[in-house]
């Protein structure tokens, strides 16, 4: 179609409606503005809120974790300080009692020392008992 094919319209043009049109979009004045304002203002503070409390939970995620590492390492040196402890124990266990045996075979003969031994808990076999014993007299 060309434009002598077209019928006319009869189209009144407004100056104001051209100017409207043409002109930029003005900021909002008024309440609308400070809604706007304060809806920024207050996500911006609910951010900052978020980050803190993101911040405040790996500070203290990374003290707990020195603490329970802290703690794991001091745990394995007791323990291995009570293990060589022990092993220290029972090789002056073993170097007595060659000495602790002679003395439960003089103890047995005696009743003084068999009731000492009886009054802290220490049970002594009678060597008649044993196999391969002596007889009793």
């Amino acid at each position: 179609m060309n434009q002598q094919d077209s019928p006319e319209l009869p189209i009144e043009a407004d100056p104001s409606a051209v100017e409207q049109i043409s002109q930029p979009v003005a900021e909002p004045t008024g309440r609308f503005n400070d809604l706007e304002r304060e809806l920024a203002l207050t996500l911006q503070q609910m951010r900052t809120q978020v980050c803190a409390l993101g911040v405040s939970c790996v500070i203290i995620s990374l003290a707990l974790s020195l603490f329970v590492w802290n703690q794991n390492g001091q745990l394995s040196r007791a323990a291995a300080n009570r293990t060589q402890r022990t092993e220290q124990i029972q090789q002056s266990l073993e170097l007595w009692m060659p000495a602790l045996n002679e003395l439960a075979a003089y103890s047995s003969a005696n009743p003084e020392l068999r009731a000492i031994f009886t009054r802290h808990g220490l049970r002594l076999e009678d060597e008649s008992a044993s196999p391969g014993g002596p007889a009793p007299q």
